[in-house]
């Protein structure tokens, strides 16, 4: 709710990876969409190691970056524990810690069910991280019933012209 503070008005820098036409996008509607409430953002290409230094050091405004969670504790620790390898915020939370350090020792799975759903509610409280922009402008839901494409080999999400193509060329073939 604060656009300023004692006459200066909130701005920051937005990192995303150059030469990655996708990221160069999304940083310009990110920064037309805050500038229409009064909030500027500078965007800034750097080199995957430049932003890769920038989330060891901590010392960014904002990065746009694409991580997809696993369905597992092990993605919720590694990046919002206090010891996680991709918590590159500093996110410290001591009720997370205490419900990681219960859950770590509780062996009744229902215990641990409500455990994880605990630190899944303080993480949701606390927001210590803002996912501004879904990384894929033109995809918004996936019906893992209809494509069985939408991922390459990699794991990363191909562009949705690619899922209708080999859909339509499965139908086409059947």
């Amino acid at each position: 709710g604060i656009l300023d503070k004692s006459g200066r008005p909130l701005r920051f820098n937005l990192y995303y990876q150059k030469g990655l036409s996708l990221d160069e996008e999304i940083s310009r509607i990110i920064k037309i969409n805050l500038i229409k409430i009064g909030i500027e953002v500078v965007p800034k290409p750097l080199s995957k190691s430049q932003i890769n230094d920038f989330f060891a050091s901590g010392s960014f405004d904002a990065i746009l970056m694409d991580h997809t969670f696993e369905e597992n504790i092990e993605s919720l620790i590694e990046f919002f524990s206090s010891q996680g390898s991709k918590n590159y915020m500093r996110y410290r939370s001591s009720t997370f810690e205490r419900y990681l350090k219960f859950y770590q020792g509780a062996t009744n799975p229902n215990t641990r069910r409500t455990l994880l759903k605990s630190m899944q509610v303080v993480v949701n409280k606390d927001q210590p991280v803002t996912f501004l922009y879904f990384k894929w402008v033109t995809h918004y839901l996936v019906n893992i019933e209809k494509f069985e494409n939408f991922r390459d080999k990699s794991g990363n999400i191909r562009p949705y012209e690619e899922w209708i193509k080999n859909r339509l060329m499965k139908n086409n073939h059947a």
